[in-house]
């Protein structure tokens, strides 16, 4: 009778420590590329994008945006249920997606950006980039090469929100 009881003991405690345990909630970090071209998918197909986060490669894979396929193609169309609400990837392709909550207060991005076709970026095929950006205070970042005109900018949208920092 004692061992039963003290069972039920322990199972109670063992219950009431799981169910105290202190969840952190999920908070995202996007990384988002632009590849701008003639069109905003122009370049769809046409580059190769590589990211590493703190010395890890998490993500390989070539350049894709449905975002020129979804803008209506006539002013009146925009009343639509088809209308800005249904834009797909505005601001590029979303090539991460992270949880901030595995991560210090910045994280050390490298990406490298290759080009697939002739069309360079300003006489070089290949684009690559190391630096440490802040992700405590923010939602997502905004890396785009600028035009082809051989660097990335980032969107600094905490201290210049209208403005991109070249690195």
């Amino acid at each position: 009778m004692t061992k039963n009881v003290l069972f039920v003991i322990i199972g109670i405690f063992l219950l009431a420590s799981c169910s105290t345990r202190s969840h952190k909630k999920y908070t995202p970090f996007y990384i988002l590329v632009t590849c701008t071209g003639n069109n905003w998918n122009g370049r769809n197909n046409q580059d190769y994008i590589k990211l590493w986060i703190n010395d890890s490669l998490l993500f390989s894979g070539t350049y894709y945006t449905q975002y020129n396929d979804t803008i209506p193609d006539k002013l009146e169309d925009l009343e639509t249920p088809f209308g800005p609400e249904a834009i797909i990837d505005p601001f590029g392709m979303e090539i991460a997606k992270l949880d901030k909550n595995n991560y210090q207060d910045s994280i050390k991005i490298r990406i490298r950006l290759i080009a697939l076709d002739d069309i360079l970026f300003n006489t070089e095929r290949v684009l690559d980039s190391t630096f440490f950006y802040r992700i405590d205070n923010i939602s997502a970042i905004a890396i785009t090469d600028a035009g082809r005109t051989g660097f990335f900018s980032v969107i600094d949208s905490i201290k210049n929100p209208e403005c991109w920092e070249y690195i």
